[in-house]
């Protein structure tokens, strides 16, 4: 089975965390600085070639209050 990649996407940087499809436990695996969108894309689609993922996973930005947040 492959890896899954999990994005924490912000303006500023973009956190990824690698998660084996075996046991599920994700580890950080690189912060991206967000320079343009197109070089973040090409940042991730290389990571996601590089890795060999087969799932992503982006996570909703959400405040302690339960708000979504930029």
């Amino acid at each position: 089975m492959y890896p899954i990649l999990g994005i924490d996407y912000g303006t500023a940087r973009i956190g990824c965390a690698i998660a084996d499809a075996v046991t599920h436990i994700p580890l950080p695996h690189a912060t991206i600085q967000v320079k343009t969108k197109e070089d973040a894309l090409l940042r991730l689609t290389r990571l996601i070639a590089d890795e060999k993922i087969a799932t992503v996973v982006i996570g909703l930005p959400l405040g302690q209050d339960g708000a979504e947040t930029p």
